[in-house]
C-alpha cells in the first residue's frame, strides 16, 4: 500500500484513486496499518476496496478494508460470490489505473480469472 500511495504522488492530477483488491489480511507487511492510513491522509488519495475473501483464511479482514475506505471517503465492496467483481463497473469508469494482483489463494485467483476473462 505504501508503494501505492508513493506512486500516486508521482501524478499530475489532483484528484487521485487507488482501488485495492485484497482479502484484508496482513500477511507480508513491513509497514503498520497506522503507517498506511497517515499515508493515505498525507497523500489525499481517495481508495477504494473490493474484498475478494476464501471463506477457509483465518486472515481475512474485511474490517481492514472498510477503515482504509473510510478515512479516505471512498467505499468498500464487499461482494458475495454470486456477485464476483461486478463492483468493478461501480468505481468510476473514468478513473485510469495501473492494476497489480498477485492473490495467494487457487481460489481467489480461478475468480479472479473467471472474472477478468
Amino acid at each position: 500500500m505504501i508503494l501505492a500511495i508513493e506512486h500516486l504522488a508521482q501524478g499530475k492530477w489532483d484528484k487521485k484513486a487507488l482501488l485495492l483488491v485484497s482479502d484484508g489480511g496482513d500477511n507480508s507487511s513491513q509497514h503498520t496499518s497506522k503507517d498506511v492510513l497517515a499515508a493515505i491522509e498525507h497523500a489525499q488519495a481517495i481508495v477504494y476496496t473490493i474484498g475478494l475473501f476464501d471463506p477457509e483464511d483465518p486472515d481475512r479482514n474485511p474490517g481492514a478494508l472498510r477503515r482504509l475506505t473510510d478515512i479516505s471517503g471512498g467505499k468498500a465492496y464487499l461482494p458475495s460470490e454470486r456477485m464476483k467483481l461486478s463492483v468493478f463497473a461501480r468505481v468510476s469508469p473514468t478513473t485510469s489505473a495501473a492494476v497489480t494482483h498477485s492473490p495467494t489463494s487457487p481460489r481467489l485467483r480461478a475468480i479472479l480469472a473467471s472474472c477478468t476473462g
